[in-house]
């Protein structure tokens, strides 16, 4: 067999693999659940508890896609709720911040009216990733008030993963701009 026929050549789907990276989408909803959960009956106590849980569930994010395109089985109903599992993730640790007290219920609201009418007036997935990035930031900035070692394990979390994964983070920040109406 020549290269180009092992390049051309259709591999099998992987049902089993699907399954896996569904799964793992699914879990981003439970996990955030999790995180509420542990602002509105723990409190503040458990902010440690939140930022791993959080990124824990980024982790199961960065699998997901790749197990999804390796199976070979084309979109299914969860793959469609991943980019709603990432926004779900993301506010449910500013929810919790908020519940417990850890982030003013005030600004809270304003940031949220804020960005909901900004998707109002532009609802493109691009535009609501720039509006959450710094709701999605607040983790790694409060890591560091649960102590150095924590901090210092999402910071080195977020390394990895940005040396892993640049040339998807680059083609996500340009296709961004891109819908977000920016030239170049």
């Amino acid at each position: 067999m020549t290269a180009e026929e092992l390049v051309t050549e259709r591999r099998e789907s992987s049902p089993f693999l699907r399954l896996i990276a569904d799964l793992l989408t699914l879990t981003r909803f439970l996990i955030a659940a999790f995180i509420v959960g542990i602002g509105l009956f723990v409190g503040p106590q458990a902010l440690g508890a939140a930022i791993i849980a959080t990124m824990f569930g980024w982790v199961t994010d960065i699998m997901d896609g790749p197990l999804a395109r390796s199976s070979g089985c084309g979109e299914s109903w969860v793959s469609r709720l991943d980019f709603i599992a990432d926004v779900t993730m993301g506010y449910s640790f500013f929810l919790f911040l908020v519940t417990t007290g850890l982030f003013p219920v005030l600004p809270a609201l304003l940031l949220v009216v804020a960005a909901v009418t900004v998707v109002i007036i532009r609802p493109t997935e691009a535009v609501i990733q720039i509006v959450t990035a710094p709701i999605f930031a607040l983790p790694v900035v409060l890591a560091f008030q649960v102590g150095i070692v924590v901090g210092a394990c999402y910071a080195a979390f977020l390394l990895t993963l940005a040396v892993f994964r640049w040339d998807h983070l680059v083609a996500d920040a340009r296709r961004a701009h891109a819908e977000a109406g920016g030239n170049g």
